[in-house]
């Protein structure tokens, strides 16, 4: 079976480097192949020709969601995210500001 000349064989899921990527199996596709798939289309299609600072650019779109959902994970509770990310609280702290992300806390309600 060919494939189109933009795709990417993982196994038996194919799926088209593209714009609107579609992959049918999320679990099936790795992290570095989704964005290897992305990276390629942008600088393919002079999406990224008058951009400076790339690298800043993409670490942010990276990271600014990652650390939204580590602290999701953990309800808020920033030392248990950022042990989990790698950082020190201070660390996480001020990146927390720098991206201006706002932390709910889940809280459990107890029935009386």
């Amino acid at each position: 079976m060919n494939q189109p000349k933009n795709s990417v064989d993982s196994g038996q899921l194919h799926y088209n480097c593209s714009d609107n990527l579609f992959v049918a199996d999320i679990t099936e596709v790795s992290l570095e192949e989704l964005i290897h798939c992305k990276l390629e289309y942008l600088l393919n299609n002079s999406v990224l020709d008058d951009v400076e600072n790339l690298f800043d650019i993409l670490k942010e779109q990276m990271e600014r969601p990652l650390i939204e959902l580590a602290l999701k994970k953990y309800r808020g509770n920033q030392l248990r995210a950022a042990h989990l990310l790698g950082f020190s609280r201070n660390t996480l702290k001020k990146k927390i500001n720098d991206y201006q992300i706002c932390i709910k806390k889940k809280t459990k309600f107890i029935n009386k």
